[in-house]
């Protein structure tokens, strides 16, 4: 077919376009080969292997869903329904799911991520009822196990959880996912040494510097007069949290060199001073003697107690970007930096943001004005809102090559900062201010150490959480209560 041709052609001109290190061109082509219905298997498979390879979700998708195979492929039908999860679609995937679920070959899978998002949702007995179709489907496997300890650690039945993680392990389940479900058990008992334990057992992160081969830091004494690479992981939010680890290197090991995303760099200037190399390349004048993923390092340095977590403020804002801010905002009113939309791409998203309009109803307490802190994402909620001139937006906001330069500088010059569970938390909570973070009713692990009105990474951040799932409109309450009280 003539479509299958041009869908070929593109995906030669894309393939050539990455020879020549031109990325840009590669993913144009690639979204002009998946706007094309593919009617070809092969072909079809070279675009997905290829977008995969870009990390070009929104690629695959458009191509699965103009392809006429998809409709009679259920592997394709489940490889669509988990770029729609991973996406944000949730009820396309769930759609998806639910008419897989009593497929003989794809059902199981198909009702492990329908269990998912059931638990994302915290809708507890739907995942009780998909473990016990899952006994029936795939009898023998670990799977329902695991899924009824999830929903045992949710209802906080951690002595019924470990008896099914305990059934899991002997069911021959994934050693990862055990040890980080036996991790929520111990958050849940502030059992700080045996939180950093699991972790520390966890699949180790792949390597960034292959040919260095270098050894892992397993032990801190024998970093003493040795050259460490400590590299970061996860997204922006875990490395700014786990950021505060790295310096407590300093003195014993001879040398601390951070490998972490550039953007952040700038940001994190005080490591730095404080005898830290920052790099976000091969450094390669330079031979390390171990390597050190940088969520080991609360084990390493034996963080055992919430005293031993260095306090905030370890990160600064910058003194003329700050001036610079402060004119622009001004000192009227009682100011309130808002963000209320995560990074929608994944199930981690689901239930964690906020909606902008139930938000704004802290707008209503007189002296508030609200001011966006919100990037990308969410920030299209303004325009819908009854009054959207009520949230200030500012242009010219982390503009540059730096991440959070002027988010940091913007929000040390307010009274309060509202979150939901992003980046944007551990940038304020680093730096010490005034923060209220709203929190769905099951949050993330790091949240859930007790007691759940404050937060061991952050004093002067006062988390928020939902009473019951989904309802955000007592959070708000809540935080309009708060807000008065700071006001008077």
């Amino acid at each position: 077919m003539i479509t299958n041709t041009h869908a070929a052609k593109f995906l030669d001109d894309a393939d050539a376009a990455m020879v020549s290190n031109k990325p840009i061109l590669a993913d144009r082509y690639l979204v002009l080969a998946a706007s094309m219905p593919i009617s070809d298997a092969v072909l079809l498979s070279r675009l997905v292997d290829f977008a995969k390879h870009r990390g070009h979700d929104e690629a695959i998708q458009n191509a699965l869903t103009r392809s006429p195979l998809t409709k009679s492929d259920g592997a394709l039908q489940l490889l669509l329904a988990e770029i729609y999860s991973k996406r944000g679609e949730y009820d396309a995937a769930k759609q998806t799911f639910t008419a897989l679920a009593d497929d003989p070959e794809h059902g199981p899978a198909a009702l492990r991520s329908l269990a998912n998002l059931a638990l994302y949702a915290v809708e507890l007995e739907t995942v009780l009822e998909i473990a016990d179709r899952l006994d029936v489907l795939s009898p023998g496997g670990a799977g329902p196990a695991m899924l009824r300890a999830n929903v045992f650690i949710k209802q906080g039945n951690l002595q019924a959880a470990e008896a099914e993680l305990d059934i899991a392990a002997g069911l021959g389940a994934n050693d990862e996912g055990l040890h980080f479900q036996r991790m929520a058990i111990a958050s849940k008992r502030r059992e700080f040494s045996e939180i950093w334990r699991y972790w520390l057992a966890r699949k180790e992160p792949p390597e960034l510097l292959p040919h260095h081969l270098l050894p892992r830091l397993t032990r801190l004494e024998d970093a003493r007069g040795m050259n460490v690479l400590v590299r970061s992981e996860q997204g922006f939010g875990d490395i700014l949290q786990f950021a505060r680890f790295i310096p407590a290197l300093v003195g014993i090991a001879e040398s601390v060199t951070f490998y972490t995303n550039g953007r952040l760099q700038r940001l994190l200037t005080p490591l730095h001073e404080a005898g830290v190399e920052l790099c976000d390349r091969n450094p390669e004048d330079q031979y390390p003697d171990f390597i050190c993923p940088m969520l080991d390092l609360p084990h390493l340095v034996g963080a055992d107690t919430a005293e031993k977590l260095l306090p905030a403020p370890y990160l600064r804002v910058e003194p003329e970007v700050q001036s610079e801010w402060q004119a622009r905002v001004g000192r009227e009113g009682f100011r309130i930096g808002i963000v209320w939309q995560g990074n929608a791409q994944g199930a981690i998203d689901y239930g964690r943001s906020i909606p902008l309009d139930e938000l704004a109803r802290i707008a209503e307490i007189d002296g508030v004005r609200l001011i966006a802190l919100q990037k990308g994402t969410g920030i299209e909620q303004i325009a819908a809102l009854p009054q959207p001139e009520i949230i200030e937006v500012f242009d010219a906001f982390d503009a540059g090559e730096d991440a959070f330069i002027d988010t940091a500088a913007l929000a040390s010059c307010l009274d309060l900062i509202v979150t939901t569970d992003t980046s944007v938390a551990h940038v304020v909570g680093a730096l010490g201010l005034p923060a209220v973070l709203l929190l769905k009713y099951d949050p993330d692990w790091r949240w859930t150490i007790p007691p759940l009105n404050k937060t061991v990474w952050y004093q002067n951040t006062v988390p928020l959480r939902q009473d019951k799932a989904g309802d955000w409109a007592g959070v708000v309450d809540k935080l309009m209560l708060l807000i008065t009280e700071r006001m008077a």
